[in-house]
């Protein structure tokens, strides 16, 4: 569905993605292969607030658009990003209640 909503909001992903890839953090340390990765708070935030919107969309399982949706608004570097394409988290709404009647 969020590649739906991208098509219907003529949003150019390859800009979002540069802009995001600039501010994203770096490591140049190797990963030890028996390391546990552990998601970042900001992250298990983004993954409440995703199933907090499928709750309220009546959804059985949580859809692209229920991430896209989180991410614009738990993350303020996602929400930048996507404001510069003049993107707003209502605008998104309003595609996918018009992608799915």
């Amino acid at each position: 569905m969020a590649n739906a909503v991208f098509d219907r909001l003529n949003f150019d992903r390859a800009a979002v993605l540069s802009t995001l890839n600039e501010s994203a953090w770096r490591d140049t340390r190797p990963i030890d292969p028996n390391h546990v990765v552990r998601l970042a708070p900001e992250a298990q935030t983004v993954f409440i607030a995703m199933e907090q919107l499928r709750r309220e969309s009546n959804a059985a399982t949580a859809g692209s658009h229920h991430l896209l949706l989180a991410l614009v608004t738990m993350s303020p570097d996602v929400d930048a990003a996507f404001a510069k394409q003049n993107v707003s988290g209502d605008m998104i709404r309003q595609a996918v209640r018009g992608l799915s009647g």
